[in-house]
């Protein structure tokens, strides 16, 4: 049989956690197909229920996706999800330095993250930063992008990327000699679909996706010190 729920299960644990378990009730009411229910759909449920709790589908996928980089600090049971995923999600490229060499294009699904590591290595000045500027679908689609600052002493950092309608958006953050790693957050928090098109079981309504192989590109560089 399929494990795939297992996997689902962590989105959950996620929400729950921050929350409380009385989200998960309030989703399956309103996906009540009964009669008299609201009939809605997981993500249009789910999207409801968040709107509802002063936050919203993409805010707290895109946050999900940054807190899996941290799973011991991230989940009450996170120190035992450690040992069963090599430390969490793995970044589609690493880069040594500050530099990504030029704009660096990936393709992202729906309700998907992708990750840039960069590390700073040894011989880094004080003051040393990373500027990255991201060229992301228009807002309207509900991409994201973050940074998460990581030290060899202290907390992690989250810094959100402010984007414009277009999509295009740039953060400045730290990457001196006491920063381990700056981790690029990437996320297609896209919950558009056209539904009843593909059949029972395709997607989420039985539609398809309206914003799959969408182009996340990224270009940083170092800031030197004044």
């Amino acid at each position: 049989g399929s494990v795939y729920q297992y996997g689902n299960f962590v989105w959950w644990r996620y929400l729950t956690e921050r929350k409380g378990a009385r989200l998960v009730r309030r989703v399956w009411n309103r996906a009540d197909g009964a009669r008299g229910g609201p009939g809605e759909y997981s993500v249009q449920a789910l999207t409801k229920v968040l709107d509802a709790m002063n936050t919203s589908l993409p805010g707290a996928f895109s946050r999900f996706g940054v807190a899996n980089l941290n799973l011991e600090d991230s989940y009450e049971e996170g120190a035992s999800y450690d040992t069963k995923t090599n430390g969490g999600p793995q970044p589609k490229k690493t880069f040594q330095g500050a530099s990504s060499k030029g704009w660096v294009n990936w393709r992202l699904d729906h309700l998907s993250t992708s990750y840039a590591l960069f590390e700073p290595g040894t011989g880094v000045p004080v003051g040393n930063k990373i500027r990255v500027a991201v060229d992301l679908p228009s807002l309207w689609r509900s991409p994201r992008a973050n940074l998460l600052v990581e030290r060899d002493a202290g907390p992690s950092n989250r810094v959100g990327i402010p984007l414009r309608g277009n999509g295009n958006g740039a953060a400045t953050v730290d990457f001196g000699p006491d920063v381990t790693r700056v981790t690029l957050v990437l996320t297609n928090a896209s919950g558009r679909y056209r539904c009843g098109t593909q059949g029972f079981g395709y997607t989420t309504c039985g539609g398809r996706a309206l914003d799959d192989n969408l182009t996340f590109a990224f270009n940083a560089r170092r800031v030197r010190p004044i």
